[in-house]
């Protein structure tokens, strides 16, 4: 199930960044279909840098960390593409830097997104995760059925 699931969000991520690059010849490609038209949602991305809310300094490890993370959304049936990433920031002048969990969500309620990210926080006591919210387009290319 969870190898679905991963295949399934890549599929979405790869959707999502080739919605702007399509053309022509790719539309007619013989070898592919379309399945359905092109559907609209909201896709978010959010950030959790893993510092610790009281100490200021990273405790759980970036693998834990987001083995936590995905645990909580696969629990809340909020699908994901896990990004590698890094983060810093001034905090009154002064850099704060931290390892950073990074998810690509698409086709899932902010209600459902918000119980999720919330729980993460609270498991991880974190001081908060940033979430960013664009309206995207995709649509899903398969392969002809029966082919191999």
């Amino acid at each position: 199930m969870r190898n679905k699931a991963w295949i399934l969000l890549l599929v979405l991520v790869f959707a999502a960044v080739m919605s702007g690059c399509g053309s022509k010849e790719e539309e007619k490609n013989e070898n592919h279909t379309e399945n359905s038209a092109w559907t609209k949602d909201t896709q978010y991305i959010v950030y959790f840098g893993l510092n610790d809310k009281t100490t200021g300094e990273q405790i759980v490890s970036k693998e834990e960390a987001t083995k936590i993370i995905l645990e909580i959304f696969e629990k809340e049936g909020v699908g994901y593409t896990v990004l590698d990433a890094f983060g810093a920031y001034l905090d009154e002048g002064e850099v704060v830097s931290n390892e950073t969990v990074v998810l690509d969500i698409l086709m899932v309620s902010e209600e459902e997104l918000e119980k999720a990210v919330t729980e993460a926080v609270n498991t991880l006591h974190l001081a908060s995760a940033m979430v960013t919210k664009s309206d995207v387009t995709y649509r899903f290319y398969t392969t002809e059925q029966g082919e191999k």
